[in-house]
This record gives C-alpha cells, sequence and structure tokens, in this order.
C-alpha cells in the first residue's frame, strides 16, 4: 500500500488512515467491502456472518465502527440512521408459529417468542438485481422489493476522509 507524507507536519500516513480500515488485515479488508453492502439492510448480525464467514460479534463491531465515523462527519446521524443492520424485532413483530406480537426475548444471537416458547428468525430474503442487494418481502405472495442505496451511503463516507 502507498504511503504519502504531509508536506507541513512531516505525518507518514497510507489511505487507511482516519477511516474503519486502519488496522486491518487483507483478508479482513475483503471482507469489511463485502459488508459495506448489507449496512443498510434490515438483516439480523448472524445472517450477515454467515455470508461473510465470521462471527456475529465482528459484525456488530464493524457496524458500530462504521457508524461511530458516519457520526463523525455527520453529527447529526443523518449518515449513521440509515445503518439499519441488526435488526431486532419490535412491539409488532409477530410469533411466526402462535401469532403474538410483542413477545420476542433474546435467546444468544437468536429470538425466542415468549408466549409459545419456540425460536424464530429475523432473516430476510434478498436478491441482487443490477448490482443493487433488494429485499424480498416474504409475507406477501407477491415479489414485492425494496430499493437499498445503502452502497451510495458508505460511498460518500469514504470520500470525505482527510489527511
Amino acid at each position: 500500500m502507498p504511503r504519502f507524507e504531509c508536506r507541513i507536519c512531516r505525518l507518514r500516513f497510507t489511505r487507511r488512515r482516519g477511516t474503519p480500515f486502519v488496522r486491518t488485515e487483507l483478508g479482513s479488508v475483503a471482507r469489511l467491502r463485502e459488508l459495506i453492502r448489507y449496512l443498510s439492510l434490515p438483516l439480523p448480525f448472524m445472517q450477515v456472518a454467515e455470508l461473510l464467514g465470521t462471527s456475529a460479534d465482528m459484525v456488530q463491531k464493524w457496524r458500530d465502527t462504521f457508524a461511530r465515523w458516519a457520526d463523525q462527519l455527520e453529527p447529526d446521524g443523518s449518515l449513521s440512521i440509515r445503518f439499519r443492520l441488526g435488526v431486532e424485532p419490535t412491539a409488532a413483530t409477530p410469533c411466526l408459529f402462535c401469532g403474538r406480537t410483542g413477545v420476542a426475548m433474546r435467546v444468544r444471537h437468536a429470538w425466542s417468542c415468549a408466549g409459545c416458547g419456540r425460536l424464530f428468525s429475523m432473516r430476510r430474503t434478498f436478491v441482487e438485481t443490477a448490482g443493487a442487494l433488494q429485499l424480498v418481502d416474504d409475507m406477501a405472495d407477491t415479489q414485492t422489493t425494496t430499493q437499498v442505496a445503502g452502497v451510495a451511503t458508505v460511498s460518500a463516507i469514504m470520500q470525505s476522509s482527510r489527511c
């Protein structure tokens, strides 16, 4: 990786300085780049961890790093609010088995219904169309999709880093 030097303070740095990619190994950089595609999708950490071949805790750490960096760039939170990775059930999320709402309890990296005791998942189905990831709504019989613009968000963050 090329190194640069500031003419004023003589500080040496690389392109990674001031980004979430600092102090990462080459294999991790490839996974981080893949993670960027999933930041704005409402997917659970465990599902993305399986796609990237790493742990759910590491995916959560990377997501938090990108969110902190986005908050430094835009203190009003307009960038980090677009990161939807790490979806959790809400009070309106029904159990797939008994139909009760608002009864989800965390069990490690999964969710359990407090009513019937069965495990359920927050996993989503998505497809790639013309280079963009789209969620497929499993609740409806029709192929309803949601366009995701997370790649543009992270690209804006990456381009705004400075020495």
